[in-house]
């Protein structure tokens, strides 16, 4: 016990009635202010004792859970940051040559082999170029649907004439282009995605929407992820239960197979 009807737990402070002392977290000015949003937006009682902010202890559960969800956000941002570096300092050239060992390294794949229809898309950002598997293969490219916060996949007959600036300014298939039906999207296309990162265990970091995740739920052919070996994590990255893990991560210097893992 610390002072009178007060007992210390680690860094929290609770007095006999089930209060929280913002006081406690001084140090941790982020978690401050969470404790005082929880407290107001659920209308919980924020009293002043013996002179110090405090808050019922029902705000306290769901704030180390909001301060788990930000460190996990944060370490997620960091990652973006580093390998989008890494990536970016690439040369052209370079990159070129890097390019065409991925896509000669996929085309050797059985799944893209034995495939009637690919997803790609086009690069943007220092993204892997998958141009050159344009061709021979029935192509889909995704367009995202503004109303639904959510992207498409599109049969695109012709690279040079159906594209159109969309989301981000990325080229995506024209609006009076008719979308896949979704049965056929996850059961006969083999989906061809970029990354920011990936690890030898196919977990995937991408821009940060859920979009991929979203679009890659349910399919059946496992998806294929395309960096350069410097986005490849050594380390686990970290992921929730609705990420997709890849079927195949795919690197201008190596193949590795996620299937079985």
């Amino acid at each position: 016990m610390s002072g009178r009807g007060r007992s210390v737990i680690g860094k929290v402070c609770f007095r006999a009635d089930f209060r929280i002392f913002i006081s406690d977290f001084r140090n941790f000015p982020d978690l401050q202010g969470i404790l005082k949003d929880k407290a107001l937006s659920q209308g919980l009682p924020f009293l002043q004792y013996s002179g110090y902010d405090s808050v019922p202890v029902a705000a306290f559960s769901t704030s180390i859970q909001e301060q788990e969800r930000l460190d996990f956000t944060g370490e997620k941002s960091a990652l973006r940051r580093k390998f989008s570096a890494l990536r970016k300092s690439i040369d052209c050239e370079t990159r070129q040559q890097y390019d065409a060992a991925i896509c000669a390294a996929i085309c050797e794949l059985e799944c893209f082999k034995e495939a009637e229809y690919i997803a790609a898309y086009i690069a943007f950002g220092g993204e892997v170029d998958l141009s050159g598997l344009f061709g021979g293969k029935q192509l889909l490219l995704p367009r995202f649907v503004e109303k639904a916060g959510v992207y498409e996949l599109v049969a695109v007959p012709d690279i040079r004439r159906n594209l159109l600036p969309g989301k981000y300014g990325i080229l995506e298939p024209a609006p009076e282009l008719p979308a896949a039906d979704p049965e056929t999207v996850a059961s006969r296309v083999l989906i061809l995605t970029p990354a920011v990162s990936c690890d030898r265990s196919g977990m995937r970091l991408g821009r940060g929407g859920g979009y991929y995740d979203r679009l890659l739920s349910g399919v059946k052919i496992p998806p294929v992820a395309t960096i350069y070996s410097c986005q490849l994590s050594e380390t686990p990255l970290p992921g929730t239960v609705h990420d997709v893990r890849m079927g195949y991560v795919v690197t201008e210097r190596e193949v590795i197979n996620c299937c079985n893992m």
